[in-house]
């Protein structure tokens, strides 16, 4: 049997699963009656996680177990490490240093310069600050356990240090785009730690995806565009028309928001050879997720 949690961090609320038949994909739905069902408090084990997306079903953490610690933090990918999900969303942003960090415009920052200032860095902001100007800065989330209050903001060598160690992917939801300098000095950091076969780079322009593919190459493990509309078809053309993208060969999928999800955009996108893919699935319910993989969406 296997606990379905974070080491007791989910101890009021603990569900047992089987475990994965050798051999098969396994898909593990709780639905609570009169509640809410959040894919952040529901976890996989790990021979079923670590395989699931191989013909299967891929559940992806964004940006860490959100519902517990502040996004973007060591301790957000930490707790998902240990719920074993299969990969793990961040967002990369440089310092005025160079050095990569995983940030997102929409995290809350607590800057501990002699008061208590809740701030919003814009990427432009985050760009100007140095690496010591932002040891100064922790990271906070509302409705967060207080012990993770101390949070700060995470280089992306901590991330990549610990998927090496967890077997967690890595995957880039890219904006803004880095340049060719900093598409290399990420590999660098990939190759170190073993991982360059095992990202994905999710953006939201075939730019930031062709870009990412000329320095990564077919090394890395797949490419999603993310789309903001429901026209299928035009997506799937645009990614047809791009020589630079024709010549990768891993996994391409094109991903929607998951309330705009149809059974005609998901086979319209697995006719042009690429797989459907959703977000914003933190709170739909079970009977939704059933759906949607009967349509052939394989990545949540």
């Amino acid at each position: 049997k296997y606990d379905v949690g974070a080491k007791n961090e989910f101890a009021f609320q603990q569900w047992r699963i089987p475990p994965a038949v050798k051999g098969q994909n396994v898909v593990v739905i709780v639905e609570i009656p009169g509640a809410d069902f959040f894919i952040e408090n529901f976890s996989i084990t790990r021979e079923c996680g670590y395989k699931a997306w191989q013909g299967g079903v891929r559940l992806d953490s964004h940006l860490g177990f959100q519902s517990v610690a502040p996004e973007n933090t060591m301790a957000a990918f930490q707790i998902a490490a240990m719920c074993n999900y299969p990969a793990c969303i961040v967002n990369p942003i440089a310092s005025a240093d160079g050095t990569f960090y995983c940030y997102h415009e929409d995290d809350s920052v607590l800057s501990t310069d002699g008061g208590e200032t809740f701030v919003n860095l814009s990427a432009a902001a985050f760009n100007a600050l140095t690496d010591e100007q932002l040891q100064s800065y922790r990271v906070f989330g509302y409705g967060k356990q207080k012990k993770y209050y101390n949070e700060k903001i995470p280089t992306l060598e901590e991330f990549f240090r610990l998927c090496a160690k967890t077997g967690m992917r890595p995957m880039f939801s890219t904006h803004p785009a880095p340049t060719t300098q900093q598409w290399q000095g990420i590999k660098a950091m990939l190759v170190k730690y073993n991982l360059l076969n095992l990202i994905t780079i999710k953006a939201g322009t075939i730019a930031i995806l062709e870009a990412a593919y000329n320095v990564l190459g077919d090394s890395i493990e797949g490419l999603i565009w993310d789309v903001s509309g429901t026209d299928a078809q035009s997506y799937c053309n645009a990614m047809n028309n791009s020589t630079i993208l024709s010549n990768f060969h891993g996994r391409k999928g094109i991903e929607f928001i998951c309330a705009d999800m149809t059974s005609t955009i998901a086979s319209t996108v697995l006719s042009n050879g690429y797989f459907p893919s959703v977000w914003e699935v933190h709170n739909i319910t079970g009977s939704r997720y059933r759906q949607l993989i009967d349509w052939g969406v394989i990545e949540f």
